[in-house]
């Protein structure tokens, strides 16, 4: 009952304020700034615009504002009935015209539209927006404000309320209307407002300039003007219009910074301002749910100019305001927004936002993890202020992209036409098989973003190096406090269009985190890669399961690979062909390995050892498939191997499984071989870490400042020797053993030489590597959420081995604890063992030497107790990265039975 109370006195408080800043109460000698009857109204500036003064009501309304006058003009009371009166409700007026159905007239005095009404659902008060909601209801009577509906007690009263209401009814006086915005609004106003002690002028003015959208922008454009032919410059409105990039290009952003500079950072006055830019983005908000216009991207890019806004100190106060807006601005807009910053911000500048962002984000999530008890079921998602904060942080990643170097247009274009042919190719082979009506699908390397669309690049991986740094992206309290698979939930959610009736409510689609994935560490990126193989597996043995039943025949529920140990190269490959071929959907289920002959059954440790097993053989340099780099000890297709096309297939399978499986592998290839997976070309700032030498020769033949090239360089021919030995020549352009390298076409031959090195010479042998890889990870997160460097990690681990890490996360089971004595000598044993030794161990435990995203922290490592003391060796569950270890009666016993133990560690069943 209180909170009702308190909810009517509230609406009723908004509805006299309303009727105030509308009609006035009558009374010419009133003195309120907030009184349309009173000379010193301070809103003339809105023009009557019934959104912004219903908006401006209910901020009276919370303030406590004073309502001027004899409140029974609005609130009037009955003593016959004995009730409570209630002010009228003040009338919603819809989008559809100025009448109502059925000829009904509608009073234009205290008429908002239906997004004003919804945004006061919207305010953080929820006592305040509850009561704001109530004041602004519809009602069935449309003409309450046009006739007074309450009986008076006596004649003296009635004959009162029918001379006003005649007076209420009378057409209104027009305001006059206020001066241009620019001839009191500039830097010698603004010089001598900000030096006098009395701070109220200026605030006055800096509240009028942002009163509205329209005076926001009329307050920072060029003064007016007349163009060559004599005609005067169309008005900015009209402008903004037609084209967003012409409605910014009239922003005079040395205006705002000057004019930013002069205001004085004080509480007395910063305060109103940050409550005056607050309430004109609710404002523009409301106007961008019924008509976004260009008018509104030039608001938000002059408030994100306003440097003085952006203070830590206003962090919590006006910056979320400014992110809501810039966050639900249209696509086009923001991309618009963000070629603005890259003209008109440095990159310091950039740098600065995203720091004030990144704490606002931080703080945000703080407050959350306080606010949320263990029960609570709101999750980071859904709150609004981190939601927006993030849209933002995305057009500050994609500007930092454009401000650093990002392909051209011409490779651009090459790797788009490329991308296209290798998924129809990908296509037709699906068609050619059985897959089922539900396993047909379209194939894409990663999910469009519109946004990067319209910046005419397609992702951010087409930077080759951004401004910023993508490290400085990451929050780490975001990934420490987000829930991944709720998170997941949500991704996949927002992927379905929004339905009309959410896009009627303004409703935004469901947020998630995996869409901006520049904000998660590699590891979390990790969790939700595997959470998706995980349902994707179980949906392929549901459907298997399906099939069995309804088609009563036998469909595998896993890709089963059964292979001898000493051919296990040439069965892995047959299998895997057969499955390509016939049902490359299969691909995507459980991996399963059986050795013949042998009693294991496979819960991840056999798969651990084939990959180790097969991946030693295939990159064996006698193999002839691929050549090892001595300097970086990396591999790289051997340029005369096209006779190993289904081999090739066969490696791109086993790099696809292992991620799908989520499999460490033993195998370096460079980080350009990764780039390239995801459909990008290898270019000259690529061959540093595949070819080095060469690298640097280039870059020294573009650094050279002599004369004598030709004698020095050549001409554009090149030779290379194939996997036999064999010397090639290969000319880089028609002719090319006739054409010199000069100063002038230096540049051009480095880019061929490497494109060739990189791309044209080992064309063959990576589409079928890249196919084999493809028909695995197709239509899956990897492409979307990771870069070139993560995906090796993905692949190989993390190339960091702390066992002081992982023996402070290690867990211990059958009675013994960390303080057990064996316990003590055996990390005693670890910790002087030698790196080859150490890694000897974690293979013999985990079934692989290599260290996990995230560091050996998240390797689960359990060491349980196998008895008494004995001679006989430990002994380890790889499945379960468990290892087996009697209570052995010495450090030197342990030392000698653990060492023979790893070095004799193959196979399986080894005692």
């Amino acid at each position: 009952m209180a909170a009702s109370s308190s909810r009517e006195r509230i609406a009723i408080s908004i509805k006299d304020h309303f009727q105030r800043l509308t009609v006035g109460c009558g009374d010419a000698s009133c003195l309120s700034p907030h009184c349309a009857s009173s000379q010193q109204f301070r809103h003339s500036q809105l023009g009557g615009n019934k959104n912004s003064l219903a908006l401006l009501a209910v901020e009276l309304a919370k303030s406590d504002t004073e309502v001027c006058g004899n409140a029974s003009l609005v609130r009037q009371t009955s003593s016959n009935s004995g009730k409570r009166s209630v002010s009228p409700p003040i009338v919603l007026e819809s989008s559809g015209g100025g009448s109502g159905g059925g000829g009904e007239s509608r009073s234009s005095v205290g008429s908002v539209s239906e997004g004003a009404a919804m945004a006061m659902m919207d305010i953080n008060d929820s006592e305040v927006g509850a009561a704001a909601a109530v004041a602004f209801a519809p009602t069935p009577n449309r003409e309450v404000l046009g006739m007074q509906t309450v009986e008076s007690h006596n004649s003296s009263a009635m004959n009162e309320n029918q001379s006003e209401s005649v007076r209420l009814n009378q057409p209104q006086q027009p305001l006059p209307s206020p001066p241009p915005i620019d001839e009191v609004f500039n830097e010698a106003t603004l010089r001598r407002m900000s030096g006098q002690p009395d701070k109220q002028p200026l605030i006055r003015l800096l509240s009028s300039v942002f009163t509205s959208p329209e005076r926001t922008v009329e307050a920072f454009r060029p003064s007016h003007g007349v163009d060559d032919d004599g005609v005067h410059e169309k008005h900015e409105s009209e402008l903004s219009e037609k084209n967003a990039a012409d409605a910014l290009a009239r922003i005079d952003v040395h205006c705002v910074h000057t004019l930013t500079r002069l205001i004085p950072y004080e509480k007395s006055v910063m305060d109103p301002l940050c409550g005056s830019v607050n309430f004109l983005c609710r404002q523009v908000r409301l106007e961008l749910s019924d008509h976004p216009r260009p008018l509104h991207l030039c608001v938000a890019a002059v408030l994100f100019e306003f440097s003085v806004l952006f203070d830590p100190n206003n962090m919590e106060t006006v910056v979320p305001s400014i992110c809501m807006l810039a966050g639900r601005l249209p696509t086009e807009h923001q991309a618009a927004l963000i070629h603005f910053w890259c003209r008109h911000k440095t990159v310091e500048d950039l740098r600065m936002l995203l720091l004030v962002l990144m704490q606002l984000l931080t703080l945000r999530c703080l407050l959350m993890e306080n606010e949320a008890g263990e029960e609570s079921e709101r999750s980071l998602n859904e709150d609004a202020v981190i939601c927006d904060v993030c849209r933002v942080i995305k057009l500050v990643y994609y500007a930092s992209g454009l401000l650093g170097d990002v392909d051209s247009r011409q490779a651009l274009a090459r790797e788009r036409e490329k991308t296209e042919t290798f998924l129809a190719s990908l296509n037709a082979l699906y068609d050619r098989t059985n897959l089922p009506d539900r396993r047909r699908q379209g194939h894409q390397l990663w999910k469009p973003d519109p946004l990067a669309e319209q910046l005419c690049f397609r992702r951010p991986a087409d930077c080759i190096r951004p401004a910023i740094p993508d490290e400085e992206f990451i929050n780490d309290t975001l990934n420490e406090l987000m829930s991944v698979d709720r998170d997941y939930n949500f991704f996949l959610e927002s992927d379905r269009s929004p339905t009309l009736a959410n896009r009627q409510r303004d409703e935004m689609p469901p947020f998630s985190f995996l869409n901006h994935p520049f904000l998660l560490t590699t590891f979390t990126k990790s969790v939700a890669l595997y959470l998706d193989s995980r349902i994707r597996m179980f949906r392929e043995r549901r459907g298997a399961l399906l099939q069995s039943l309804m088609l009563h025949s036998d469909h595998n529920m896993y890709l089963r690979i059964n292979v001898r140990r000493a051919n296990i190269v040439q069965d892995a490959l047959l299998t895997l062909e057969m499955v390509g071929l016939e049902s490359p959907g299969d691909l995507k289920k459980q991996l399963v390995i059986e050795f013949e002959g042998e009693q294991g059954i496979d819960e991840g440790g056999l798969s651990k050892e084939f990959f180790q097993l097969i991946i030693e053989q295939i990159f064996n340099p006698d193999y002839g498939m691929f050549s090892l780099n001595q300097r970086t000890q990396s591999f790289w297709f051997y340029p005369g191997s096209e006779d190993c096309e289904r081999e090739f297939v066969l490696v791109g399978m086993l790099l696809g499984l292992a991620i799908y499986n989520n499999i460490i592998l033993d195998v370096r290839f460079p980080t350009v071989l990764y780039k390239k997976l995801t459909g990008k070309l290898g270019a000259f700032h690529d061959l540093k870490g595949s070819h080095p030498e060469l690298a640097q020769g280039m870059q020294q033949l573009l650094e050279y400042d002599g004369d004598s090239f030709e004698d020095i360089f050549g001409c554009f021919s090149i030779s290379f020797q194939d996997a036999f030995g064999s010397t090639l020549n290969h000319e880089l352009k028609p002719d090319g053993a006739n054409i010199p390298v000069t100063k002038e076409n230096r540049q051009e031959f480095v880019d061929l030489y490497s494109d060739f090195l990189l791309n044209g010479m080992i064309e063959k042998q990576f589409n079928a590597f890249c196919k084999g890889f493809h028909l695995v990870i197709d239509n899956s997160l990897l492409l979307q959420l990771f870069a070139p460097t993560e995906i090796e990690l993905l692949v190989c681990g993390s190339k960091t081995y702390n066992f002081h890490e992982l023996q402070k996360y290690t867990q211990y089971d059958g009675g013994y604890t960390e303080n057990s004595p064996i316990i003590a000598h055996f990390w005693k044993l670890v910790h002087t063992m030698s790196d080859v030794d150490k890694r000897l161990l974690l293979e013999f435990v985990t079934g692989s030497d290599r260290v996990p995203l995230g560091g050996m922290k998240k390797m689960k490592f359990i060491i349980a107790r196998q008895g008494p003391d004995t001679d006989r060796l430990p002994t380890a569950h790889t499945c379960f990265n468990v290892l087996l270890l009697p209570e052995y009666s010495s450090y030197d016993k342990l030392q000698d039975r653990l060492l023979k133990a790893i070095a004799n560690s193959k196979g399986f069943g080894m005692l």
